[in-house]
């Protein structure tokens, strides 16, 4: 009992002592606090100010008495005249408001809570002030000689509900309007509104407010975590107890800032659009979108009629070259053509009005065919589109040239499209295959119109130079992909003629020489891929002639 009796006495002297430390009642924050920790208890801790040898902390106590927080340090002797709570944001919790004196000074503190969401006992809790309001109510009550809390809350009373912090961002408004001076914390209040735009009578159950600061000048303060803040000023005119945008309007939010131009309620004019991953520029007309909209941070340029979108152009941002355009036709299918960092064409995609894909070109061959090839010197981006031949159930029109190349070919082909480049007073055919929509280079050729309108191949006569390629890959998205050179040679009116090269994966495997389609001349065979000389002789008129060389073929190699 003794035992009992001294441990209650040691905690009664302990509590003086603690007490005996502040210089103002133990405060509980349960009005501050709007929130609870993950377990659903309430925090318990209290406001306390103790006064030491230099100074007066203002510090948080936990229900185990401990010190958690310091959120301020006073000069020593100041005196307490005042502590009270007010939901000066209005986001729902208390601000701390003290009134201090010292040496016959008076001053004014205004603390909010940070970390209101905070979820576990071990997090401390930060609080910081709202200098604006503080150096505002300060100026207000600077001569007051016996300041006290109903002065104070008085006149916050007359404030509306305002995350004060935020006010040194609201530069930003001022900047956009430089020709109106605006106090953003004064201004006529026009009411509450709920999120259905009808007005309420209380901040508690409104989602935002009007104010009018300066002649068709207004701002909405929307509702956030941190209390009301300014989200959007706008030019306006009153019309049946409403307003109808006229003129700029300034938007930032958590998210997006935006800059618009309204005339009487339509957009009407440059407009600016920023987000995370975007920065959008450019003009309405009517309401509608129209010409020129540059997005900074993806590098497109975007092209709209009538608020259609026509083209858009992707631009690198750090080479500032161009890197791919697309194009909406208008049937509504959808063309794109992608460039590389030299801003050479290397690839065409077509897609239909659903956005699914049609067919493809790549174009990057022409740059990376081997050197055997002429046709590696002509860009296909400047070839004329002729028309699209040998749909799939018309296959046999290939062979109208009944050319022994085509009848190997055909197997590997299910479509066809024609292309031209005219260079002085030649003509050069670019005939595209394709089996499943990715289309490459089948043949290119010199050559004339027996007509000026093609309607089949056999309108074409070969004459010149003439390439035959091996399909490879270019069924595929792979871009760097290129077709394989398999034979070279002449026409002269759709005749074989002069020397024609066979090769394999860019390798020489055999060379002919012909005269009016026929073989004329030296014969040459080798054992691929080692250019060994397997077989040389003379054709005349189609027939072997003379002595032929026939050396046997390296061991490892069986044809």
């Amino acid at each position: 009992m003794k035992n009992i009796n001294l441990l209650v006495l040691s905690i009664f002297i302990l509590s003086i002592n603690v007490y005996a430390k502040t210089i103002h009642k133990v405060l509980s924050l349960d009005e501050v606090y709007g929130t609870t920790f993950g377990n659903g208890n309430y925090p318990k801790d209290s406001l306390e100010f103790w006064e030491g040898n230099n100074s007066v902390k203002v510090i948080i106590i936990d229900n185990n008495g401990r010190e958690i927080s310091t959120i301020n340090s006073y000069k020593k002797n100041t005196k307490i005249l005042s502590v009270f709570f007010y939901d000066v944001s209005g986001e729902g919790t208390e601000e701390i408001i003290v009134l201090t004196n010292y040496n016959n000074k008076n001053s004014i503190y205004v603390y909010s809570l940070e970390n209101n969401n905070r979820e576990y006992l071990w997090e401390k809790p930060y609080f910081y002030r709202f200098k604006y309001l503080e150096d505002k109510l300060n100026k207000k009550f600077s001569n007051t000689q016996k300041l006290n809390f109903y002065l104070v809350r008085d006149e916050l009373n007359t404030y509306y509900p305002l995350n004060y912090n935020s006010i040194s961002n609201y530069k930003y408004y001022q900047k956009e309007f430089s020709n109106k001076k605006i106090d953003f914390d004064k201004g006529e209040f026009l009411g509450y509104f709920d999120e259905n735009d009808k007005k309420v009578n209380d901040s508690y159950h409104a989602n935002y407010y009007i104010k009018k600061f300066d002649t068709n000048l207004y701002g909405k303060n929307f509702y956030t975590d941190n209390g009301f803040e300014l989200t959007y000023l706008y030019e306006a005119y009153e019309n049946a107890g409403k307003l109808i945008n006229n003129g700029k309007l300034v938007y930032i939010g958590e998210e997006e800032q935006k800059k618009e131009t309204y005339k009487n309620g339509i957009l009407n004019g440059e407009s600016e659009y920023i987000g995370y991953d975007y920065n959008t520029k450019g003009n309405y007309i009517n309401g509608k979108k129209e010409g020129k909209w540059i997005n900074q941070v993806e590098g497109s340029i975007e092209y709209f009629e009538n608020n259609v979108l026509k083209k858009i152009e992707f631009i690198d941002s750090k080479t500032k070259k161009l890197k791919s355009i697309t194009i909406t036709k208008e049937n509504k299918e959808t063309e794109k053509y992608n460039y590389n960092d030299k801003s050479e064409l290397v690839q065409y995609l077509l897609y239909d009005e659903n956005n699914k894909f049609k067919e493809a070109i790549n174009y990057t061959f022409f740059k990376n065919s081997p050197k055997e090839s002429w046709f590696k010197s002509y860009d296909i981006s400047k070839a004329k589109y002729i028309g699209e031949y040998f749909p799939v159930e018309k296959r046999g029109e290939i062979l109208d040239l009944n050319s022994e190349i085509e009848k190997v070919y055909t197997t590997y082909v299910r479509g066809l499209k024609l292309f031209s480049i005219r260079e002085n007073s030649k003509e050069i055919f670019i005939i595209m295959a394709s089996e499943s929509g990715y289309y490459g280079v089948k043949e290119i050729f010199e050559g004339y119109r027996k007509n000026k309108d093609i309607s089949k191949l056999g309108d074409i006569v070969r004459n010149g130079r003439y390439e035959l390629f091996y399909p490879n890959d270019y069924y595929s998205e792979d871009i760097e992909n290129r077709d394989e050179l398999i034979w070279k040679g002449h026409y002269n009116e759709n005749k074989k003629e002069e020397t024609w090269e066979y090769y394999l994966n860019g390798i020489i495997a055999e060379r002919k020489n012909y005269k009016e389609d026929e073989l004329n001349g030296l014969y040459q065979k080798y054992q691929w891929p080692h250019e060994y000389l397997l077989e040389e002789g003379n054709y005349k008129n189609g027939e072997k002639i003379g002595e032929w060389k026939n050396n046997p073929s390296l061991f490892f190699f069986s044809e």
